[in-house]
C-alpha cells in the first residue's frame, strides 16, 4: 500500500522513492497500481522504466506482453535500460526471437551503444532459434564492443550454441578464456556437451571442474543414464551411484534419486548399506511414507541388509514430519540398536507440532533421563504443555530446568525509540511501559482473529 500523499514520491533521477515501497519482484498488480499512481503524478515517463524492469522480472501467466509494450511505447526517449527490459519481457513470453532482434536494431539505429545485458538477453533469445546466423551476428557484435570476455556474455553464448548444436562453437568459446568463467560457465559447457552425445568430452571436463554444483553432478547422471553408461558412471570420478544418490537426496531432488536408484538396481547393480541411507533420506526429505516403508522393507527383506542408525533415524524422521508419531514410536521400539537422543529429539518436535502432548510428555521426560543437562528438553517439554495450556506442568518444568542446573540464556532485544534504548525478554513485565505494551499485544491479537489468522506462540 502506497502512503497518502499529494507530492511526487521522487528522491533523484536515478532512484525514483516510490519504488521503496514495492518488493523486490512486485506483482502485475503492485506494477498497475505503482504505474497509475505515477501517471497522476505527473512524472510518468521518468518512472515507466523501472517498472518495465520490474515487469520483466517477474513471472505472472501468462506474460503481459501487450502490457510491457504499452509502458515502454509511453517512454518518449527509451534508453539502453528500456531496451534491455523489453528484450527480457519478450523472452519471458516466450515471443519469437526476430522480435528481439528487432528491438536490438531499434537501439542500434538511435545510436545506442548495447551492454553486456543486453548481449546476454538478446542471446537468450537467438538460441531458441535453429538459425544460428542471427546468433553469430551477435557474436560479431558483442566482441566489435568488447564484452567476448564477460562472464554472463560468455554463459549466454556457450547457451546459445550448445542449443543449435554447434558443440565445436561453444567449445572455441569455452576455450577462449577458462579463467573468465564460473560455475554457471561450466555447467552450460557440460550440458551441451551431453545433450550432443558427447558424454566423454564431459566427463573430461567434469574432472577438470575447479567447483561443482548439484546441477554439476546431475547433468553427469543424466549424460550416464541417458547414453547407457550407468556402469562407467559407478567408476567414475562421480564417486558412484551412491555418493550421487546421497548428493541429489541431500539437494531435496528426491525424484531424481529414486529414479536413479531403479535405474541402477534394473542394470543389475546390487545396492549396500549407503544406498539405502541415500535412498531413505530422499524419502524423508520429499515427505514420501509409502515409498520409505517400501524400501525400508526392500532393504532388509529383499536385500538381508540390517537396518543401523542412519536408517531408522530416517525412517523415524519421515513417520515424524508426516504426524504418524505413534508408528515412529513402535519402530523406534523395536529397533535391533538403541536409539540415540537425537531420534527421541526429533519425535519430541513432532509431538509438539502435531499436538501429541501425552506422548511428547513421555518423550520429553524419557530425553531428560537420558540427558539431564540439556536444556533444550525442558523448553520442548515446556513448550508441549503451553501448547496444551497446562501452565502448572510449564512452570513445574522449568523449576526443574533451574534445579538441574540447565539454565537457558534468555532471549532479549533492542529498540532505540527517540533516542532511547529499551530492552526486552521474552515474559518480561518489569519495563515501565510494560502495562501499555501488552495492551496493544492484545488489541494486535484481536485485531488478528478477526481477519481469520492466527498466531503461532511457543
Amino acid at each position: 500500500m502506497l502512503p497518502n500523499k499529494t507530492k511526487p514520491l521522487l528522491l533523484s533521477k536515478s532512484q525514483p522513492s516510490i519504488l521503496r515501497f514495492l518488493p523486490p519482484r512486485p506483482s502485475l498488480c503492485q506494477i498497475k497500481q505503482t504505474h497509475a499512481h505515477v501517471v497522476v503524478s505527473g512524472h510518468h515517463a521518468r518512472i515507466t522504466a523501472h517498472l518495465l524492469s520490474l515487469l520483466s522480472l517477474s513471472s505472472p501467466v501468462p506474460f503481459p506482453l501487450h502490457y510491457s509494450l504499452s509502458l515502454f511505447n509511453s517512454i518518449p526517449f527509451p534508453t539502453v535500460f528500456a531496451f534491455n527490459s523489453l528484450i527480457r519481457c519478450h523472452a519471458k513470453a516466450n515471443s519469437p526471437p526476430s522480435l528481439s532482434l528487432s528491438l536490438y536494431s531499434s537501439m542500434r539505429r538511435r545510436f545506442l551503444n548495447p551492454n553486456q545485458h543486453t548481449f546476454t538477453f538478446v542471446l537468450h533469445a537467438c538460441s531458441k532459434s535453429t538459425n544460428t546466423n542471427p546468433g553469430v551476428q551477435i557474436h560479431a557484435h558483442l566482441i566489435k564492443f568488447g564484452y567476448a570476455c564477460h562472464v554472463f556474455v560468455r554463459n549466454a553464448l556457450i547457451h546459445l550454441y550448445c542449443e543449435c548444436s554447434c558443440v565445436d562453437s561453444a567449445k572455441r568459446v569455452f576455450a577462449e578464456d577458462t579463467l573468465c568463467s564460473d560455475v554457471v560457465t561450466w555447467n552450460s559447457m557440460l550440458a551441451g556437451a551431453v545433450r550432443n552425445g558427447e558424454v566423454r568430452f564431459a566427463e573430461k571436463m567434469f574432472d577438470e571442474m575447479p567447483e561443482r554444483d548439484v546441477v554439476s553432478w546431475s547433468t553427469m547422471i543424466t549424460g550416464y543414464v541417458q547414453n547407457g553408461l550407468l556402469e562407467d558412471g559407478v567408476g567414475s570420478g562421480c564417486g558412484g551411484v551412491d555418493v550421487m544418490i546421497c548428493g541429489l537426496a541431500s539437494h531435496d531432488r528426491a525424484k531424481e534419486a529414486l529414479t536413479l536408484f531403479q535405474r541402477f538396481i534394473d542394470e543389475g547393480f546390487r545396492p549396500v548399506n549407503v544406498t539405502f541411507v541415500g535412498v531413505l533420506n530422499a524419502c524423508s526429505r520429499a515427505g514420501l511414507v509409502g515409498e520409505g516403508r517400501h524400501y525400508f522393507k526392500l532393504m532388509v527383506d529383499g536385500y538381508g541388509i540390517q537396518p543401523e542408525m542412519e536408517h531408522y533415524g530416517c525412517m523415524v524422521d519421515l513417520l515424524a514430519r508426516a504426524g504418524l508419531v505413534d508408528d515412529a514410536v513402535r519402530l523406534i521400539e523395536g529397533m535391533t540398536v538403541a536409539p540415540d537422543p537425537v531420534m527421541w529429539a526429533t519425535l519430541l518436535d513432532a509431538c509438539k507440532l502435531h499436538g501429541y502432548a501425552e506422548m511428547g510428555e513421555k518423550i520429553g521426560n524419557k530425553l531428560i533421563e537420558l540427558d539431564p543437562t540439556h536444556d533444550g528438553h525442558y523448553v520442548q517439554l515446556a513448550g508441549i504443555y503451553a501448547k496444551a495450556r497446562k501452565w502448572e506442568d510449564v512452570i513445574r518444568i522449568r523449576g526443574l530446568m533451574s534445579e538441574k542446573i540447565a539454565s537457558k540464556v534468555a532471549g532479549w532485544s533492542l529498540i532505540e525509540v527517540q533516542d532511547r534504548v529499551h530492552r526486552f525478554v521474552a515474559g518480561d513485565r518489569e519495563h515501565e511501559c510494560s502495562s501499555d505494551i501488552y495492551k496493544m499485544l492484545e488489541t494486535i491479537g484481536l485485531r488478528i482473529a478477526e481477519a481469520g489468522l492466527f498466531t503461532k506462540v511457543s
